[in-house]
């Protein structure tokens, strides 16, 4: 927290591919590798809660 109404927040997340049809309720994967992703956010207390004052996402890798 950066002050009692401003903060930072750092979180990762990864992205698979995959393919849906009507057989199976899950998506099968597809052989593309996942991507690796960042967002780097700042937040800002408000009347309603915490609220996004600005996000950047990010890729971390990039597919050959």
């Amino acid at each position: 927290m950066l002050s009692p109404t401003t903060a930072t927040a750092y979180s990762a997340y990864v992205i698979y591919y995959g393919t849906q049809d009507d057989s199976h309720p899950l998506p099968l994967l597809d052989k593309t590798p996942p991507v690796l992703c960042e967002f780097n956010d700042e937040l800002v207390l408000t009347d309603e809660g915490w609220r996004f004052s600005r996000r950047h996402g990010q890729a971390l890798f990039r597919l050959a």
